[in-house]
């Protein structure tokens, strides 16, 4: 017999690959998922892929991200993230590319115009500081070309 795995779908198994400490909130969304259909009479429904950003990276990144210094590897691990949710995004173009992209922009990336925020990831990964201004430009605080 074949090996199944769950399908978070692309952000959030990325999310579960990049933060393991996360990983128990997922779990419980999932469990609320199908608690919740077997209140309802109703299928589990697949999660939204914009929890995974309200729930898992805001919390243990975003939220903290220039107010307070990160550990250097958790902030490597968001780089990380980041970078190949863009890789994706320009592999696969059309909605789940827009979909990525719309997410990175309001839950990853938006107080990047806050110069403190900038500063942060442009100590851990200016190239990723660069693509997203070229990709979003005036985005960052400072352009860096």
């Amino acid at each position: 017999m074949a090996s199944r795995h769950w399908d978070l779908g692309v952000e959030g198994n990325l999310v579960w690959r990049y933060f393991p400490e996360g990983r128990e909130t997922i779990a419980r969304l999932v469990a609320d998922s199908f608690e919740y259909g077997t209140d309802d009479d109703l299928p589990p429904q697949v999660l939204d892929q914009f929890e995974y950003y309200t729930h898992v990276v805001g919390p243990l990144v975003y939220d903290h991200l220039g107010s307070r210094p990160l550990d250097p590897d958790l902030l490597r691990r968001f780089c990380a993230f980041c970078r190949e949710l863009l890789a994706h995004a320009d592999a696969h173009p059309g909605p789940v590319a827009w979909e990525i992209e719309y997410h990175l922009q309001m839950y990853a990336l938006y107080d990047l115009d806050a110069p403190k925020v900038t500063e942060a990831l442009r100590a851990a990964d200016p190239e990723l500081v660069r693509i997203i201004d070229q990709r979003w430009p005036g985005m960052a605080a400072e352009s860096t070309e």
